[in-house]
């Protein structure tokens, strides 16, 4: 087998790295991996890499082949994917402007280095904005789910919803979640994956917490259940 780095045979007894797609590397090599797909990065495993002006990178398959958003068309069509298939499972919304945006953008609103998506609301009385931003560049796929699970955010605003944060951010990862599986590609079943195995607890735990809920109520049940939720949330906070 070779290395997919230097395309030089790994002879036995050596030491090689493997990633979630089968590629190996020698260990000596300073391997860097995609973000999106955590393929090592080298011509011959990724086609190299693509690096955006913010200093963000996808690697070369992603961007060949996964239909990354950087123009208004691409994003209003991911919108639109996103928002139809939340609202064949009841969800309604106001209306919602969308943008993309740099990573440095993201930085200087406040967010931490791995935020992929933002919505931000304003409501009072007889007026509501509501306003997500996404990073630029990400496969078609993953800024739709990641459309998805800003949507319910911006649902949970609308509605004066204030879960605990492992149900908040739960909820939202099962819109990411619809997306992921209603296309049914290896692609699709990775990023289903990574939800479950993200490594800040609230994300992964709170999904699979909301995902149990789901299989056995469905959607409707899981709409109350954060309802009731945001409920007993809202009195130990202002018991405090």
């Amino acid at each position: 087998m070779n290395c997919c780095i230097c395309n030089k045979v790994i002879n036995p007894g050596e030491q090689y790295i493997i990633d979630v797609h089968g590629n190996r590397a020698h260990a000596h090599h300073c391997i860097e991996v995609c973000p999106v797909c955590e393929r090592m990065i080298g011509e011959v495993s990724s086609y190299g890499k693509i690096v955006y002006p913010d200093g963000r990178y996808i690697c070369g398959n992603c961007y060949m082949n996964n239909n990354p958003v950087i123009d208004k068309k691409l994003l209003e069509q991911a919108f639109f994917n996103a928002k139809h298939l939340l609202q064949e499972k009841g969800y309604n919304f106001p209306k919602i402007t969308i943008h993309l945006a740099s990573k440095d953008e993201f930085i200087q609103l406040g967010c931490h280095n791995e935020t992929l998506g933002l919505t931000t609301s304003r409501i009072s009385i007889g007026k509501e904005t509501h306003q997500i931003q996404i990073l630029y560049g990400l496969p078609i796929l993953l800024s739709t789910g990641i459309i998805a699970h800003e949507l319910l955010h911006s649902w949970l605003n609308r509605n004066g919803l204030r879960p605990e944060p492992v149900i908040c951010e739960g909820l939202c990862e099962l819109g990411a979640a619809l997306v992921y599986k209603r296309v049914n590609t290896p692609f699709g079943k990775f990023l289903f994956r990574k939800l479950e195995r993200n490594m800040l607890f609230i994300y992964s735990e709170g999904f699979k917490m909301m995902k149990n809920i789901l299989e056995t109520d469905g959607w409707e049940a899981t709409r109350e259940y954060v309802k009731n939720n945001s409920k007993n949330h809202n009195r130990i906070l202002f018991a405090k």
